[in-house]
């Protein structure tokens, strides 16, 4: 799949994330390019009626979590960061079609974002997956804007506007408290893709942002 840079919408400044509520509320009021009739139109079904697909699990939840907002969309699209934010704000991303899980959860008290990285290097060693992209840090993310693009897709969908402006809050990282996995494998003729980000707030818990796209494998 083509790899590109992910355009920076209307009302995300480039440098800064401040005008993004201004976009979440104009998505109520049906902003093209948010609502479902508007100007992003849902991809064709690339899985059709594939029971495998259908039925491939989700990624567990972190371990210690609750969730704060789960989203399961049989035809959609993930954007999978291939790299850190460039000098324009955008984030490099591999564009993937099919059913697409979204899942905000809330850590315990006490989580560490380091021996959370390391949980999850466990399960994609033990599960088969190859880490496409990793970043750590704000810097090495190339900044907290990073965050802001990756959870663009989750925050701006019609259903999530009431929750959106707790998720934007609780996503904006401290320099350091940041994270991000993107990993993929082929799995029983299914191509899966998984965006795993890791943040914390000034003043907030630790919060995981787990992305996953499961599509029918190609043919040679």
């Amino acid at each position: 799949m083509t790899t590109h840079t992910r355009a920076v919408l209307p009302g995300f400044a480039a440098t800064s994330g401040r005008r993004l509520p201004w976009l979440l509320l104009a998505c109520a009021f049906t902003l093209p390019g948010c609502s479902d009739e508007g100007g992003s139109q849902a991809p064709a079904d690339p899985a059709g009626s594939s029971a495998v697909v259908a039925e491939m699990k989700r990624f567990p939840s972190p371990p210690a979590s609750r969730s704060l907002g789960i989203m399961d969309d049989p035809v959609a699209a993930l954007s999978l960061p291939t790299g850190p934010t460039d000098a324009e704000g955008g984030v490099p991303v591999q564009r993937v079609e099919g059913r697409v899980f979204r899942r905000v959860s809330l850590m315990s008290t006490g989580s560490q974002i380091n021996a959370l990285a390391s949980h999850y290097r466990e399960r994609f060693e033990e599960g088969g997956y190859t880490i496409v992209f990793e970043c750590e840090g704000a810097d090495g993310c190339g900044g907290t804007r990073f965050v802001t693009e990756v959870i663009e897709d989750y925050v701006t969908a019609p259903d999530n506007v009431s929750r959106s402006r707790s998720v934007i809050t609780l996503t904006q990282p401290t320099s350091g408290e940041l994270r991000h996995f993107s990993v993929a494998r082929n799995h029983e003729g299914v191509a899966e893709h998984i965006a795993i980000t890791l943040t914390r707030s000034e003043k907030g818990p630790l919060v995981v942002v787990t992305q996953q796209a499961f599509s029918p494998v190609s043919g040679d």
